[in-house]
């Protein structure tokens, strides 16, 4: 039974637009005038935005197979073209695209239910690659609806961890985990390449959320941003998020990433340097907490990438614990 996705939105979670297309249905996580903005400025993070990170259909069902079939696009990530389906919000079904292959297809069965509860299905797009879904497919005369997503929305933004790199599939990201454990819908607005930036943090005002995180500091201190710029670019992105009433603000100091702690970047200056400035430029705030980054991803040598330069899933699931202690406790 092929579910129409354009015509079934509810079950998509973490997009900002939808578009069917003649090849398929297109879901992207940033609306399309500030994608083109970013592709016409040639951006650094202009592929990496084109990524469907965070995106996910969630739903429960009685269906005993859930198909899929993506069509390929660029690849930004040794592991941008994953899959993952989370069932039951307990077992995680990893499926990887095989390189030759035009479509990528994931197939999973599912065990039989009794009664109208039926599982509970999230199935996490790729995470740094282009995809289109050609079919959407459940067991002829399955039910299926929406799942709980809660009343609140988180909104993540920030850098290449933000969005996942270092991560082995798109459920290891640590938005994701959050927002599984919290119950929440989420909107991943993080970037590989993007140094903190005011200008997101305004568009981030037409989307719908009650709850943001900003985890910036690591390009800006690769990029040798000067530190009175970073000043200036989170006050203003600051200013602007604690615009909207009611919010809750989480800003994350640079994380602690074993290759680059005590090494100086062009500008001479430290991962602490920009992270005793986001404390100062946080704490003129009172809509604003602060999760220190230094020890958020732990420090097991597992906790990292072969390069040490980024959290690997083990560090990806440090920093989520440690942001969902701070998220529980609130201020």
């Amino acid at each position: 039974m092929r579910i129409d996705l354009a015509e079934h939105s509810d079950l998509v979670r973490g997009a900002a637009e939808m578009e069917e297309t003649s090849e398929g249905v297109r879901c992207s996580r940033f609306p399309g005038e500030l994608i083109e903005t970013f592709q016409a400025d040639e951006r650094p993070f202009a592929e990496s935005s084109l990524a469907t990170s965070g995106i996910r259909i969630a739903l429960v069902t009685d269906s005993n197979l859930v198909r899929l079939r993506f069509a390929r696009g660029r690849i930004f990530s040794e592991n941008g073209a994953s899959v993952d389906i989370l069932v039951d919000r307990a077992e995680c079904h990893s499926f990887k695209s095989d390189e030759d292959a035009e479509d990528f297809i994931v197939n999973l069965e599912l065990d039989p239910v009794e009664g109208d509860e039926g599982h509970e299905v999230e199935i996490y797009f790729p995470y740094l690659s282009e995809v289109l879904i050609r079919d959407f497919e459940l067991s002829d005369g399955s039910l299926f609806r929406p799942s709980y997503a809660g009343d609140d929305r988180i909104l993540f933004l920030g850098d290449a961890v933000t969005q996942g790199v270092g991560a082995t599939s798109p459920f290891r990201t640590f938005p994701a985990l959050i927002s599984a454990e919290l119950r929440m819908d989420f909107l991943n607005w993080g970037l590989d390449g993007a140094n903190c930036s005011a200008e997101l943090a305004e568009h981030a005002l037409d989307q719908e959320w009650q709850t943001v995180v900003l985890a910036y500091g690591l390009h800006d201190y690769c990029n040798a941003v000067p530190l009175d710029t970073f000043a200036d670019e989170l006050e203003s992105a600051l200013r602007n998020l604690s615009a909207r009433s009611g919010v809750r603000i989480f800003v994350t100091t640079m994380w602690n990433l074993p290759e680059y702690e005590n090494t100086p970047n062009e500008l001479g200056l430290l991962p602490e340097d920009y992270r005793r400035t986001a404390l100062q430029i946080t704490r003129q705030f009172p809509e604003a907490a602060v999760l220190d980054g230094s020890n958020a991803c732990g420090r097991s040598k597992k906790a990292f990438t072969e390069d040490r330069t980024l959290p690997s899933d083990r560090g990806m699931a440090s920093i989520a614990e440690a942001m969902l202690r701070k998220l529980s406790a609130g201020f």
